[in-house]
């Protein structure tokens, strides 16, 4: 079976989806770049998490991890540099070495069960 792209997410012989490499070097760039100088608007940071929420709709759970990501992006004055909530440097990391995860095996056996969580 050949590869392709479909919206951003690579087809991989048709057994496994998966993000493009180039938007997956985005990703962890951006985030290495974001972490390093740890100071931020929040328009920005709305941006780079649009690149994750994009990311992690190959693993929605992975969701989960950016609730104070999503709080700091909507805050009132979004072109005001400011520094990033350390819970918002959390959920970052969090998400970035979680990006294994954003590969899908389309071939794996389904599951007996159904894993839950509460909140």
């Amino acid at each position: 079976a050949t590869s392709a792209v479909a919206l951003g997410v690579l087809i991989k012989s048709g057994i496994a989806l998966c993000p493009r490499s180039s938007r997956l070097a985005d990703a962890l760039l951006g985030g290495a770049d974001l972490l390093a100088g740890l100071r931020c608007s929040p328009a920005r940071l709305a941006s780079f998490a649009g690149l994750l929420q994009w990311m992690n709709l190959l693993n929605r759970p992975l969701y989960s991890c950016l609730h104070a990501t999503f709080a700091f992006a909507r805050l009132p004055d979004d072109h005001l540099v400011q520094g990033l909530w350390t819970s918002v440097v959390g959920e970052l990391v969090l998400n970035l070495v979680l990006f294994p995860l954003w590969v899908i095996d389309l071939c794996a056996d389904w599951l007996d069960l159904v894993p839950a969580t509460d909140a």
